[in-house]
């Protein structure tokens, strides 16, 4: 809170020269050329995103470095997404960096983001979901089919966000699936969150059935959405 504060105080100078003082002066502390960064990202001109593209190039703290990536994403310039692009597709680039990139391209989605988020989707390990997340926030129309193909991941938590991201479709398909996990006693509780989901959309009386024959289920959470 007292970082972000400053960082807004740090705005309203909208000097970037002073910010460029400012974040010399303060070499030797991380938290405080994080709110200098911070500020810096909030002015959006040229010259602020030319200083957040060597801040990020030549500091060696993760966090002033992703500060930056996040002062980028607001200024959105060709370089600046260009950038986040470079960063979030390199496998080699720090996880957290990555993550940072990948939530500044797509948050509000551009469509540089959109061909980076199928991508990470489709590579192992962790950040995949941050590449579905991601496309969690382009419309339906543009990925309805990667979601389709979602709901055989062996990921359960990738299954979940497909089938709720595909809920709208009310699709007797879908609702099929819905209802056979939630009956399934050894199914997988994220699969199950996501199938109430799916049938509360689609409501109905087929719906309400299902819901009351789990009622009793020991998962609290489970009991908690059924509710």
């Amino acid at each position: 809170m007292l970082a972000l504060c400053l960082a807004v105080l740090l705005a309203q100078d909208a000097d970037i020269d002073s910010f460029k003082a400012r974040y010399e002066a303060a070499k030797d502390k991380a938290a405080d050329r994080v709110a200098i960064i911070t500020g810096a990202g909030l002015l959006k001109t040229d010259s602020a995103g030319s200083f957040l593209l060597q801040v990020f190039d030549q500091d060696k703290d993760s966090a002033v470095r992703a500060a930056a990536l996040k002062g980028l994403g607001d200024w959105r310039s060709p370089a600046a997404l260009q950038k986040l692009v470079t960063v979030a597709g390199d496998p080699a680039q720090q996880f957290t960096l990555r993550a940072t990139a990948i939530e500044a391209l797509t948050e509000p989605p551009t469509p540089e983001g959109f061909g980076i988020a199928k991508g990470i989707a489709k590579e192992k390990g962790e950040i995949r979901i941050h590449g579905w997340q991601a496309l969690r926030r382009y419309p339906l129309k543009e990925t309805e089919a990667l979601w389709r193909s979602s709901l055989t991941d062996t990921d359960p938590l990738i299954q979940s966000m497909g089938m709720m991201a595909l809920a709208p479709l009310k699709e007797v398909k879908l609702q099929d699936i819905a209802r056979q996990a939630l009956v399934d006693p050894n199914g997988e509780p994220l699969v199950k969150y996501a199938s109430v989901t799916v049938l509360q959309t689609a409501g109905g009386a087929a719906s309400a059935r299902v819901f009351i024959t789990v009622a009793n289920t020991p998962d609290p959470t489970l009991r908690r959405l059924l509710s």
